[in-house]
């Protein structure tokens, strides 16, 4: 029989979570990719985790939120990688132009 209550995993909250490489080509332009966007995750949506690091000469973004959150962290994950390509750090999201 299985057991319900706090602290089992039926009890605990659903969350989408997400993990991004942006492949940036070397660690120096990660690092400023990551000192660039840092700062834009101070006021984060309520319930929503975003961790961010240069890694393998890119940018690692791992994100949760909860599963009624989907869009709201979609939406976040689209205005991060704006802000890099604004920076000059990533192409353009688009059709692949």
């Amino acid at each position: 029989m299985a057991m319900s209550g706090p602290g089992s995993p039926a009890s605990a909250p659903r969350r989408v979570r997400v993990r991004l490489h942006v492949d940036l080509g070397s660690p120096r332009r990660a690092g400023s990719a990551l000192s660039a966007l840092l700062p834009d995750n101070v006021q984060l949506p309520e319930g929503m985790e975003i961790e961010m690091r240069a890694e393998r000469g890119g940018l690692v973004i791992e994100a949760s939120h909860s599963v009624e959150g989907a869009d709201t962290l979609a939406a976040t994950l689209v205005e991060v990688l704006e802000h890099a390509r604004l920076a000059g750090l990533v192409a353009p999201l688009g059709d692949g132009d």
